[in-house]
């Protein structure tokens, strides 16, 4: 995939101003969403800042709500739901001129000075393209990832949804003395353009989830840096939109992590998807013979379920 050309019209831009575009992924979040274009309104800085909300075909007025109530956010409408991955894309090829992407979730809240401070983050420090903070839940967990996931991540979240709970492992939290890091989250990450002129823009392969974890990698493998500002710290809601549709969310992320190591570690990518499915077939037979119980409806169900996992994941899948 093609990054941004360097064109005489943008380097001009981007000498004659600082611009920097939040971009917002939205389906079906109004509420929350509403509240983060509030929180997004009052950043503070001397740049100029415009925000994008990339609407995916939500059902619930949000579109509506982001035309009424925050005239000056440029709204993006799309027919369907695209994926965060492609909508991440399509902001920042509506403002090629900026020289900072902030990426935020719709059921984030953050403070007046987040944008600033990332900024500040990336400006101080000539080779950093990436910057993020930590992310809390409302109950003040610490959800933040800093390091590449392994394949025992996956299967670790497989053995999770085993025993019916959704909570994957988020690897070596962030500390107060780290800097440099390997990853941070899509959540909340800011891009420095730079970046995207020199390895292109986000794999649209990963519909959602790891995409970010993917640009990290590619972005440090050119010699840019990641880093996070270890008491910067937002509260995300997590996963609000996938939450009303839980069997997709788990498609979506194995199919993903399946992606990330055939893309970055082939051997693996290969191997995952047998361990996987061991996996699979032990939870069937217990989920089968739980669903006896409620009847024919039940095992139906979960047979469909499972007849559409198997579908989803070949054994061997090219990248």
């Amino acid at each position: 995939m093609s990054g941004m050309k360097r064109t005489g019209d943008q380097a001009s831009d981007r000498e004659g101003r600082r611009v920097a575009v939040s971009i917002v992924v939205s389906w079906n979040v109004r509420g929350y969403l509403e509240k983060l274009l509030k929180d997004l309104q009052r950043q503070t800085g001397s740049w100029d800042h415009q925000i994008v909300v990339v609407e995916n075909a939500s059902e619930d007025g949000s579109a509506e709500m982001v035309r009424d109530r925050f005239p000056g956010v440029c709204l993006l409408r799309n027919d369907s739901n695209r994926g965060f991955t492609a909508a991440v894309n399509q902001a920042i090829r509506t403002f090629p001129e900026a020289h900072y992407y902030f990426l935020v979730n719709p059921d984030v809240r953050c403070g007046e000075e987040t944008l600033s401070r990332l900024i500040g983050e990336t400006e101080g420090h000539p080779r950093t393209g990436i910057a993020g903070c930590r992310i809390k839940t409302p109950t003040g967990r610490d959800i933040t990832r800093t390091t590449y996931p392994r394949m025992i991540r996956g299967l670790l979240v497989e053995m999770k949804v085993f025993w019916w709970q959704w909570s994957g492992p988020r690897g070596r939290r962030a500390k107060p003395h780290w800097r440099e890091v390997e990853c941070v989250e899509g959540s909340c990450m800011l891009i420095r353009a730079e970046v995207i002129l020199d390895i292109g823009f986000f794999d649209e392969r990963f519909w959602a989830y790891f995409e970010e974890t993917d640009f990290c990698l590619r972005a440090s493998g050119v010699g840019w840096r990641v880093t996070i500002i270890p008491d910067l710290v937002v509260t995300h809601y997590c996963g609000r939109s996938f939450r009303q549709r839980p069997f997709e969310r788990r498609l979506i992320w194995n199919r993903s992590f399946r992606r990330f190591l055939e893309k970055h570690h082939p051997l693996r990518g290969r191997v995952y998807p047998f361990l996987v499915r061991i996996l699979w077939t032990m939870e069937y037979i217990v989920r089968s013979v739980g669903a006896l119980y409620f009847g024919r409806e039940k095992l139906r169900a979960v047979d469909m379920e499972f007849k559409a996992l198997f579908r989803d994941s070949p054994v061997h899948d090219a990248p």
